[in-house]
């Protein structure tokens, strides 16, 4: 009886053995099969970021739109020597780029799997713009849809607004980072850079979230900014440079990057992250932005649809674009 009992925990603990080296193996798998989703997912963000950032100068500046899809990824963590390829079709309104990884896997090498790669692709697409067009993803602090009630605007044609970066406070005048359909800096930075252009589109009335790091959005607020003051083609700048007033006729400028559209909402709370409701929209110039952040603009007009406010331009080849992601 003894020797029969000794040979049934010697077979118990084979089987130990055995299913413990099966459940190791797997959990080991599925460690590195964890490793290569986090660097797919993070390929993904920056292709999509660095093809949306690229599009903006299309179909006319295919040079430009590949530096700066290089920049994008760049910020996102992808050197150039991981961008595999950056390509243009349909008559350049669209471009492609390609990301391309190599990762060093850990107990898949027990199978002979060093490393795998990893690669991604995204396609944005430039249109003519039917929507919100060039909606920053910020929120202006009013007490209505009038600019008087938006702080330091002054009255008179034309009427001038220094817009300060509030660090949540309620006070009109301010303005706080808005988490449009997306969160996180990178999303933030190209919306800054290129404009929200939806789905889904912002409306009136739409309670919107204040993006949920606010204090850390100065430097992807000024890198989008740089951008999209050296995008402009009526007068190219940078954070920091000389203020630019609007020319008199804005549709020759309908699709300049500093013409702007703004949603107006009203804080509620001092130092709290909470939804804020959007009462209108406004359509703004940027003459110039400061290095703490405050955006001196110039106030046009405002409405309830923000894509009635950009003016229609009778230049051939201009008007207001949208960009979209496709792939």
């Amino acid at each position: 009886m003894s020797k029969r009992r000794h040979g049934s925990s010697g077979q118990a603990a084979v089987i130990f053995t055995l299913v413990m080296v099966t459940l190791l193996g797997a959990l080991a798998l599925c460690t590195d099969v964890a490793l290569l989703y986090f660097n797919w997912a993070q390929l993904q963000k920056a292709a999509d970021a660095a093809a949306v950032a690229g599009a903006h100068y299309l179909p006319n500046d295919t040079t430009t739109a590949t530096s700066t899809a290089y920049t994008y990824a760049n910020y996102d963590g992808v050197p150039a020597s991981q961008v595999l390829s950056i390509s243009f079709g349909n008559g350049n309104t669209t471009i492609t780029v390609q990301l391309q990884r190599q990762v060093n896997l850990f107990f898949a090498r027990a199978l002979g799997f060093l490393n795998l790669p990893v690669t991604v692709q995204a396609t944005a697409e430039v249109v003519p713009a039917g929507g919100a067009g060039n909606l920053l993803p910020i929120g202006l602090s009013c007490t209505t849809s009038d600019p008087s009630s938006c702080g330091m605007c002054t009255t008179g044609d034309p009427i001038t607004c220094q817009i300060k970066y509030g660090q949540l406070s309620s006070d009109a005048g301010n303005w706080e980072p808005l988490a449009l359909n997306a969160n996180g800096a990178n999303d933030y930075r190209t919306y800054m850079a290129s404009g929200y252009q939806g789905p889904p589109a912002i409306t009136v009335g739409e309670s919107l979230g204040v993006n949920s790091e606010p204090g850390n959005m100065m430097g992807p607020t000024l890198q989008g900014l740089n951008t999209r003051l050296g995008d402009s083609s009526y007068s190219s700048g940078s954070v920091g440079s000389a203020d630019v007033p609007p020319p008199s006729d804005l549709t020759s400028v309908a699709n300049d990057s500093r013409l702007v559209v703004v949603p107006m909402v009203q804080y509620t709370g001092n130092g709290k992250i909470s939804p804020v409701d959007i009462m209108s929209f406004a359509l703004m110039w940027i003459g110039s932005v400061s290095s703490d952040g405050t955006i001196n603009a110039y106030f046009i007009t405002s409405g309830t649809n923000p894509g009635d406010l950009l003016p229609n331009s009778n230049v051939p080849g201009s008007g207001a674009y949208a960009v979209t992601l496709i792939q």
